[in-house]
C-alpha cells in the first residue's frame, strides 16, 4: 500500500466521475491501497470497512469497475478499470498513469532546477551590479574627498617681507580696519598676483581708505573682466611718468 496516490485532474472529466458517490469512493480507495505492482490485496468486506460504506454499495461499485466502459478514454481491457486477481484486484491502467506521473515529476523537478538556476543567476548579476555600483560610488567619494582637500587646503602664506611692507604702508596712510582685517586683505591681494610696489603705491596715494577698498580696487572681478574700479599697472605707469620716473 502507498502512503499517498497522485491523481491527474483529468479524472474530473472522466466517465467514472459520472457514477455514484459510493463508486467514486471505492475507486479512490483502490487507488490509495494499490502497491507498486498496481495490485490491491483485500476482500470486499475489508474494502467496505475501509470505505465506510455498506457492503451492497461496495459490491455494486466493484461490479461496475470490473465491467467494460464504452465511454472510457482508455480502450485497454475494453475500458475496465480493475480486474480480479488472486486475493484482490489489479488496476488496469495503473502502470500507464504511474509512468505519466514519473514524467511529470521529472518535468517539474527540471522546472524547479531551472528556476533555482535562474534565481542564482539573477542574484549573481544583481550582486555584480551592486558591487560595480558600490565601486563607482567609492571612487566618486574618493574624488570628492580629494576635491574637498584641495579646496580646503590653506593658501600658501605670502612672503612675509612684501606682506609687512604693504601693511606698514596701510598704517602709515591711516587705513581703516583691524590688524587682522588688513592682513587678510593684503594676503588676498598678493595671492591674486598684484605686484607689491603697485599695492604700496596705491595705498599711499589713497590715505584713510576703508580696509576692504584695497582688494576691491586691485583684484580682478570673479568674472575675470579686470579690476573692479581701477587698473593698477596703468595707474602706476602714469604716476611714474608724472614724477619723471622710468
Amino acid at each position: 500500500m502507498q502512503d499517498f496516490a497522485k491523481i491527474f485532474a483529468t479524472i474530473l472529466t472522466s466517465s467514472v466521475w459520472e457514477e455514484s458517490a459510493s463508486t467514486r469512493i471505492v475507486w479512490f480507495t483502490l487507488l490509495l491501497l494499490r502497491d507498486l505492482d498496481e495490485v490491491v490485496l483485500a476482500t470486499p468486506e475489508a474494502l467496505a470497512r475501509v470505505c465506510n460504506l455498506p457492503m451492497v454499495h461496495v459490491r455494486q461499485a466493484i461490479t461496475l469497475l470490473e465491467s467494460p466502459d464504452p465511454h472510457s478514454r482508455s480502450k485497454e481491457e475494453e475500458g475496465r478499470r480493475i480486474l480480479q486477481v488472486p486475493g484482490g484486484w489489479r488496476i488496469v491502467n495503473g502502470a500507464y498513469y504511474r509512468n505519466l506521473l514519473n514524467v511529470e515529476d521529472k518535468r517539474e523537478k527540471a522546472r524547479q532546477r531551472k528556476a533555482r538556476f535562474d534565481a542564482r543567476h539573477r542574484n549573481a548579476v544583481s550582486n555584480a551590479g551592486n558591487a560595480s555600483n558600490a565601486k563607482r560610488g567609492e571612487e566618486k567619494i574618493v574624488e570628492e574627498r580629494k576635491g574637498e582637500e584641495m579646496s580646503n587646503a590653506p593658501t600658501p602664506s605670502p612672503d612675509p617681507a612684501p606682506l609687512r611692507s604693504i601693511l606698514d604702508a596701510m598704517r602709515e596712510a591711516s587705513w581703516g580696519g583691524t590688524n587682522e582685517q588688513q592682513e587678510t586683505e593684503v594676503r588676498g591681494v598678493i595671492a591674486a598676483g598684484v605686484r607689491v610696489e603697485e599695492a604700496i603705491a596705491w595705498v599711499r596715494d589713497h590715505p584713510g581708505r576703508d580696509v576692504f577698498a584695497l582688494r576691491k580696487a586691485l583684484v580682478p572681478r570673479d568674472d575675470g573682466s579686470g579690476p573692479g574700479q581701477f587698473d593698477p599697472a596703468k595707474w602706476l605707469e602714469k604716476r611714474r611718468a608724472a614724477n619723471g620716473q622710468k
